[in-house]
């Protein structure tokens, strides 16, 4: 598990990194649970982008983890947000050094998150 100041650098990369890439992230929305949360919830690329943009080390959950796929070496993390009363699973990569940040998860979580700095 990453500690606070771990969190805190990786929201503070990812948020720069945000700034000078396009597009900003690179939202993996065609995968069917995401699409689904999406169209259910009413979540718009910009709304996604809003909530991205405002993660907090409250709303960490887990990570660094490594890449379950074995033809990418990227590095994960899970965050976790509620929208109308929702529970969002949110996994972020910051990619490549010179390729916008992933989002390939942004759908409703399959089991209750734990956020372990909630109290920070």
């Amino acid at each position: 598990m990453a500690s606070v100041h771990d969190v805190e650098n990786f929201l503070k990369i990812l948020n720069a990194k945000m700034m000078i890439s396009t597009p900003e992230i690179l939202f993996i929305n065609s995968r069917t649970e995401n699409t689904q949360t999406l169209a259910d919830l009413e979540i718009t690329v910009g709304d996604q982008l809003r909530i991205v943009k405002s993660l907090t080390v409250k709303q960490y959950s887990s990570g660094p983890l490594d890449d379950d796929n074995k033809h990418r070496n990227l590095i994960w993390w899970v965050f976790g947000v509620e929208v109308k009363k929702k529970e969002i699973y949110i996994k972020i990569s910051l990619n490549e050094l010179n390729r916008s940040p992933i989002c390939i998860s942004f759908h409703l979580s399959k089991n209750n998150l734990s956020y372990p700095f909630n109290n920070q």
